[in-house]
């Protein structure tokens, strides 16, 4: 699973943010769950339900963060392993600052 936390510029958890997860190609990429129950400000990117949207190659995606006001992009690179048994975050970062 591959995961990111979402702060504003006080390191205060944002938890009522809109995401998405696009791939260069403009498919949407869509986890199982889109945030993590015990932590309000963790938001899903991809996970293992996703390793046939990404190659084993390295796949550019977009991390698109919204609120009531203004939107932003993350550019993350993944991809899956051979077996494509799981997905991986070979660029991004751990922690947002919206």
């Amino acid at each position: 699973m591959i995961t990111v936390e979402i702060t504003d510029s006080l390191n205060r958890p944002l938890k009522n943010l809109q995401t998405r997860t696009i791939d260069i190609k403009g498919n949407t990429i869509i986890p199982l769950n889109k945030k993590l129950f015990l932590f309000e400000n963790v938001y899903v990117i991809a996970d293992d339900s996703n390793v046939y949207t990404v190659s084993t190659s390295p796949t550019e995606v977009v991390f698109i963060v919204t609120d009531s006001i203004k939107t932003k992009i993350y550019p993350f690179v993944l991809n899956t392993d051979e077996c494509r048994c799981h997905i991986n975050k070979i660029e991004g970062p751990q922690k947002i600052i919206f």
